[in-house]
């Protein structure tokens, strides 16, 4: 993934490509420890991808993420803000995220589970099982899309549907589920 090597023909895209998510998304269900590492070898890809091919990456990494189950994590949601960055133009899969995007407003209660990863497997969101105070990957994502002056950022926090406004972040996912537990770690 690093080298391209996946992304070099429409050919390679198809057929290869596909075979590799699978089975980094099998590493991921199988060993919660590599479940971090294979998703931010995904979505550091993303950034990478040819013109020629990026698209039909695209559509394959959604289809995959969704089909393994990790759509819901925050693993899935670093991978999934990368292709909105990315690829703005790709359609997202329904019936994942309200809208195609976990920062808008109506989704910020469900993303706000995800990302504590609180071992509770509540409405088909699947948890590492515990809480870790090492914030992964997607927490970087999220705060490009709030703060970023790159472009591609910008864009996910204004197109429509727009990010839900910093403070509305703030108030639902950090202050209403990561402060909401006894702090003695």
């Amino acid at each position: 993934m690093q080298s391209n090597i996946l992304f070099s023909t429409a050919a390679v895209v198809q057929e290869k490509y596909p075979v590799v998510l699978e089975l980094l998304f099998e590493v991921a269900n199988k060993k919660p420890w590599l479940m971090e590492s294979s998703a931010w070898a995904i979505a550091a890809s993303v950034r990478r991808w040819p013109t020629e091919t990026r698209t039909k990456a695209a559509e394959i990494t959604y289809a995959k993420l969704v089909e393994s189950g990790l759509a819901k994590t925050g693993e899935g949601v670093g991978i999934w803000l990368a292709l909105r960055a990315q690829l703005p133009d790709v359609a997202t899969p329904k019936g994942v995220w309200d809208k195609g995007s976990p920062l808008v407003t109506g989704n910020l209660a469900t993303l706000a589970r995800v990302l504590k990863e609180s071992g509770v497997k509540e409405e088909g969101i699947k948890t590492k099982g515990s809480w870790n105070r090492k914030l992964g990957f997607v927490w970087e994502s999220v705060l490009n899309v709030y703060f970023s002056e790159e472009p591609q950022w910008m864009a996910v926090r204004e197109r429509k549907p727009a990010a839900a406004e910093w403070a509305e972040f703030w108030r639902v996912v950090v202050d209403g589920e990561f402060l909401s537990f006894p702090l003695g770690f």
